[in-house]
């Protein structure tokens, strides 16, 4: 689990470099095939202004965005810990 930082650039903003997303990174749960039991596992990067709920599903974690949800392997509080970390690394960077 990381966090990966995205920049932007605005034209607006001719020399400065601006933090504009920031995207945790999780493991997402794909469901198994008609040949297999198993459920295949892939990284993803979600940003978290996009998820509009989540909630634990035993001891995978579903993300609901705001067109789809996401099962993910990680647990409820560890999402929650991601989501709090970004958000306060975005506060930090607005006020300097």
């Amino acid at each position: 689990m990381t966090i990966v930082i995205a920049t932007e650039y605005t034209g607006s903003q001719q020399n400065n470099f601006q933090l504009h997303n920031m995207f945790i990174e999780l493991t997402e749960i794909l469901e198994g095939n008609l040949y297999s039991n198993k459920a295949a596992t892939r990284l993803i990067s979600v940003n978290p202004i996009k998820i509009q709920a989540f909630f634990s599903d035993g001891k995978d974690t579903v993300l609901q965005l705001r067109r789809e949800s996401v099962k993910v392997q990680e647990d409820y509080e560890t999402v929650k810990s991601l989501i709090a970390i970004n958000e306060s690394r975005s506060k930090t960077k607005t006020k300097a």
